[in-house]
C-alpha cells in the first residue's frame, strides 16, 4: 500500500473529523459506543503535568472531571494553537534560526513537552493524544477520534492504526478501515483489528477466518478487540 495513497486517505479522515467537531445532540442509547474500549483514558498521573500549566491544561482539568464534551473542546482548540505556532516557522517562507529555536523551546524541548517529533510532522503528546480520543469517542463522535489517531497512525504507531480503522469501520465507513489495516496482516492485533472491519463490511466468513488465527494475542488492545468480535457474534476467547 503506497504512503500517497495512505495520506490521500487521511486527507479524507480528517476533514471529516474537522466537520464533525461541533456538538451533536444527546445520544439516544445509554453508555459509549463499544468501540471506546480501544482509546481507554490514559491514566491521571500521565496528564497530571499537563493539567497544571500550559495550552493544554484547561481541557486536562475538564477531562479529569468526566467533563468530556467540554474537555473535547479546550484540547482541540489548544492543538490547534500549538500547531499555528508552529507553523507560522516551519511553513515560512525564510528561514530564521532564531525563531526555530524559540518556538521549540516553547513547544518540545519543554517538560512537559507540548509536542513529539513524527515522521514529517509534530504530533499532539500521546497522553494529550489518548485524552481527546477518549473524549470525542465517548461523547459520540467516533469519527472525530478515528481523525486524532490518523496522524500517528502514519508515524508508526500499529495500536493508534489499529484503534482508528476499527474506529472508522464502526462510524460507518469500513472500507476506509479495509485500506488503512493490511490485507494480509501478521501481527495478532492488526489481524483482530481488521476481523472487525470485515464485520462491519458484511464479511463475516472472512472476520471469522481471520479471528480464528489471532484470538489468543495478549493484551488489554486484543481483549478489547476479542469483547467487540464476541459482541458481534465472533466466538473468540483467549483460551487456545
Amino acid at each position: 500500500m503506497s504512503r500517497w495513497f495512505l495520506l490521500a486517505l487521511g486527507m479524507v479522515v480528517c476533514a471529516s473529523w474537522s466537520s464533525a467537531q461541533p456538538p451533536g445532540p444527546p445520544r439516544s442509547h445509554p453508555g459509549p459506543p463499544g468501540e471506546c474500549s480501544l482509546v481507554p483514558a490514559p491514566p491521571a498521573e500521565a496528564l497530571e503535568p499537563y493539567g497544571k500549566a500550559g495550552p493544554f491544561a484547561k481541557g486536562v482539568r475538564l477531562f479529569v472531571k468526566g467533563r468530556y464534551r467540554e474537555a473535547a473542546r479546550e484540547l482541540t482548540r489548544a492543538w490547534r494553537r500549538v500547531r499555528a505556532d508552529l507553523a507560522r516557522v516551519f511553513q515560512s517562507s525564510s528561514c530564521e534560526p532564531a525563531r526555530i529555536r524559540a518556538v521549540l523551546a516553547r513547544t518540545l524541548f519543554r517538560g512537559p513537552p507540548l509536542v513529539v517529533p513524527g515522521d514529517d510532522r509534530f504530533l499532539p503528546p500521546p497522553e494529550v493524544r489518548q485524552a481527546l480520543a477518549h473524549a470525542l469517542c465517548v461523547t459520540g463522535r467516533i469519527r472525530g477520534a478515528a481523525g486524532v489517531l490518523w496522524e500517528a497512525a502514519m508515524a508508526g504507531d500499529d495500536g493508534a492504526r489499529i484503534a482508528a480503522g476499527v474506529l472508522l469501520a464502526s462510524s460507518g465507513s469500513p472500507d476506509l478501515c479495509l485500506a488503512l489495516l493490511p490485507e494480509t496482516p501478521s501481527a495478532p492485533g492488526m489481524m483482530l483489528g481488521r476481523a472487525c472491519c470485515l464485520l462491519r463490511a458484511e464479511r463475516p466468513l472472512e472476520a471469522r477466518s481471520i479471528a480464528s488465527r489471532a484470538c489468543g494475542a495478549p493484551g488489554p488492545r486484543a481483549a478489547a478487540l476479542r469483547d467487540l468480535l464476541q459482541a458481534a457474534g465472533v466466538p473468540c476467547s483467549e483460551e487456545p
